[in-house]
């Protein structure tokens, strides 16, 4: 019964250390684009394609 806790808080622990560690590193490389004056390679209006063709063939 003293082992269920134990590894309870050794699997509770990586994963919060894993959850800090990668969203602390994706924030500054954003930050560093703006400073920079580089702006980011994949933009929203280039990840966005309107299909109206798609849309109709399906409603109809």
């Amino acid at each position: 019964m003293v082992s269920r806790p134990l590894t309870l808080r050794l699997l509770t622990a990586p994963a919060h250390a894993l959850a800090e560690t990668r969203s602390l590193p994706q924030k500054p490389t954003c930050k560093d684009l703006g400073r920079n004056g580089q702006r980011p390679a994949i933009t929203p209006e280039a990840t966005y394609t309107p299909t109206p063709n798609r849309a109709c063939s399906r409603s109809g």
